[in-house]
């Protein structure tokens, strides 16, 4: 009914009609190949896209496409992020790229590859890697702004305008559900900053972490030269400062593994998102056709589905997305198993490193170095604390980071068991 209403056309000019009904002549004709190459490889996809309504007004969405079993879902919404006004920049130039090789023919595939190479060069630009990691800050951002939107709308109102009781019944244990499986859904939505705030800290303590084993490797190179300059006397302190200077690299080494798990933590982190935000939609879309046919304010089905066979493609869509945040979440509890092992080994170095320390402290004492040398098994001491303090700020996140991850698989049963009720209720609903 949303639709209807924005696009400005009457229900039978619309089902069964292909997009280019709406398609504004503005809108990017590189994003729609790159939205059907997406949802044709199975996988899918969220992008701002223009409309042209009939009487010629426009409106910009945000549309999340997915491949069902039978065709393809899509679900748009009022994009309310500041990411539109730079979009916007970019799809005219994306257009004006077009326009000048033309639309036609073998001139408009290349029109479409100089746009195509435009939308990846902005995209480097800004840092993200492909179009699916653009899309994944995307909904996120957009999402995040949605929410801040609905907070002061008022409660969804379901009036009684279904004319058979059994089916009314139906819809509204439909609903229940619905509105259960959602509430699992939010469950762990609501910790998506939270989590996101965790990778970004593990991200600093990481960075933090190189950092000071940098320092120490100089000093270490410091200690060296000292010990060299002490002849014989200071021999032994040269094999605690070559031994203190190996240490550090193979400290450096360990946290560039850290680093690297962390990186592939915040991707899948930003994959759950993605996902997480999809079900949300999806299930929401269903409760909201629900309530439109419960107040007798839905059209009939259209290009051969039934009124049933529309509940059930959303909960299907709303089904896959929650199973791939669940997948994701699982190797993301994997990926924390392995950082925790990384960290402890990564805390063992630091404890040889500590006794090197030690040593040298000792060391200097014996032989009287001057003071200089002190100071620099001081720094060690230094470096050393601030570093040990890292790594237990670190592994007190991961356990806080596993906790969360660790919620997710009586989440999926709980929603498993909804869709379950969910399909009982629709194999009984007439179309």
């Amino acid at each position: 009914s949303v639709f209807v209403r924005v696009s400005g056309f009457e229900p039978r000019e619309l089902i069964g009609e292909p997009h280019n009904l709406i398609r504004h002549p503005d809108m990017p004709r590189a994003v729609f190949r790159l939205l059907w190459r997406t949802i044709g490889e199975g996988r899918p996809i969220v992008a701002y896209v223009l409309n042209m309504a009939k009487d010629g007004r426009y409106y910009w969405v945000v549309a999340l496409v997915m491949p069902l079993h039978e065709g393809y879902l899509s679900i748009r919404f009022k994009p309310s992020a500041p990411l539109l006004a730079e979009v916007e920049a970019l799809y005219r130039q994306m257009r004006a790229a077009e326009k000048r090789h033309g639309d036609a023919a073998e001139a408009g595939r290349a029109g479409m590859d100089a746009a195509e190479g435009l939308l990846g060069e902005a995209l480097r630009t800004r840092g993200f890697a492909s179009y699916a990691a653009f899309m994944q800050a995307l909904m996120h951002a957009e999402m995040q702004s949605r929410e801040r939107g609905l907070r002061s709308a008022p409660p969804p109102l379901v009036a009684a305008g279904c004319g058979d009781p059994a089916q009314a019944a139906r819809l509204q244990a439909i609903i229940a559900e619905g509105e259960q499986a959602r509430a699992q859904i939010d469950r762990l939505y609501r910790r998506l900053d939270e989590l996101a705030g965790f990778s970004r800290a593990l991200a600093e303590k990481s960075t933090f972490v190189t950092e000071l084993t940098r320092d120490i490797r100089f000093v270490a190179l410091s200690a060296s030269i000292k010990a060299a300059k002490l002849g014989d006397e200071g021999s032994s302190l040269g094999i605690i400062a070559s031994f203190l200077s190996e240490s550090s690299t193979r400290t450096a080494g360990d946290v560039q593994r850290l680093t690297v798990r962390i990186r592939d933590i915040t991707a899948e982190l930003a994959e759950v998102s993605f996902h997480l935000a999809a079900a949300r939609l999806q299930i929401e879309m269903m409760l909201i056709f629900c309530r439109e046919l419960l107040a007798g304010q839905a059209s009939a089905g259209g290009a051969g589905r039934s009124r049933a066979q529309m509940i059930d493609d959303l909960g299907h869509a709303f089904d896959s997305s929650a199973a791939g945040a669940a997948k994701v979440l699982g190797s993301l509890g994997q990926q924390l198993h392995q950082l925790g092992g990384e960290a402890e080994g990564l805390r063992r170095t630091m404890l040889m490193l500590q006794v090197a320390q030690v040593c040298g402290r000792v060391e200097t004492s014996r032989i009287r170095a001057d003071l200089s040398v002190t100071a620099i098994f001081d720094e060690v001491s230094d470096h050393m604390r601030k570093t040990s303090l890292q790594l237990s700020e670190l592994s007190e996140i991961t356990t806080r980071f596993a906790r969360l991850v660790h919620e997710a698989p009586e989440i999926e049963r709980e929603i498993d068991r909804s869709l379950a009720r969910i399909k009982q209720q629709i194999g009984g609903f007439a179309a």
